[in-house]
This record gives C-alpha cells, sequence and structure tokens, in this order.
C-alpha cells in the first residue's frame, strides 16, 4: 500500500534541460540537483500516481537509486 504524501525520487546524474522540461510539465514536481544524482520531488495521492512517476522515469531513461516517502511536517512533535 502506498501512503499519501511528498515523494523524493533520487535519479543517478544530472538530468539535461530537454528532461526538466518535460519533468515539469508536471507542476507538482520540483528538481533538485543534489552532486552526482538529482532529486525529484513529488506529491503522491495513490499509488496509480506513484506507478506513474516511475514509468515517466523509466520512459526518459532515468535510473531511479530510491523511492522514499518523506515525513508530512505537520506530524512532527
Amino acid at each position: 500500500m502506498v501512503a499519501e504524501g511528498t515523494y523524493e525520487f533520487r535519479v543517478s546524474g544530472e538530468i539535461s534541460e530537454r528532461i526538466r522540461d518535460v519533468v515539469g510539465e508536471f507542476s507538482e514536481m520540483r528538481i533538485v540537483a543534489a552532486g552526482p544524482a538529482t532529486l525529484i520531488y513529488s506529491s503522491v495521492p495513490d499509488a496509480m500516481h506513484l506507478h506513474g512517476i516511475l514509468k515517466l522515469c523509466e520512459d526518459l531513461g532515468l535510473h531511479v537509486v530510491s523511492v522514499q516517502r518523506l515525513p508530512d511536517p505537520q506530524r512532527a512533535p
């Protein structure tokens, strides 16, 4: 089961400007260069959306290194 929330997708390498433009078409995604990797942040409401993002990465030739759900800042003590 996929929990709703914000997810971080770590892909290897820096992504090209063309790929940034394609990913940027999904307005809820934020792209951050992180040394030898690139981080893509997105809100994920359900499993279908999560799989859609992974499929997009695959279609663009991106190598996904890790995916993790970020803690909800509103639930922090």
